[in-house]
């Protein structure tokens, strides 16, 4: 039962980040690859990297830990090595489009899990 409830509260919490990555991406007025400037480096993209990506791949944790399923558990791993596959794809298209602006960004901002200090 305690599992459940930090399964809960773990998803709340990673929906409300999931909507604020979205929110973001779209106040830029950027859909997928139509728009690529400017370069997004506020909201969440200011702490991590790919927030997307993370946030939705925790809800699939959280709901795991929800429904204590093994199957939800295994489509979490492919959906963590897609992901990664789909971040190294999109982090050379930045590079190419926005040269050292988006290699200074990737320096100082981790990729999936935001620093604490």
């Amino acid at each position: 039962m305690a599992w459940r409830m930090v399964g809960l509260l773990l998803t709340v919490v990673d929906g409300i980040v999931l909507v604020w990555a979205f929110e973001t991406f779209r106040s830029a007025k950027r859909v997928l690859w139509t728009r690529l400037d400017p370069l997004i480096t506020w909201g969440p993209y200011k702490y991590i990297g790919n927030p997307q990506y993370s946030a939705s791949t925790l809800m699939l944790l959280d709901f795991t830990l929800l429904l204590n399923s093994l199957y939800l558990l295994l489509f979490t791993f492919i959906e963590i090595a897609t992901h990664h596959v789909f971040a190294l794809l999109e982090e050379r298209t930045l590079e190419r489009l926005f040269g050292e602006k988006y290699l200074k960004y990737k320096r100082k901002v981790p990729r999936y899990i935001p620093r604490i200090i």
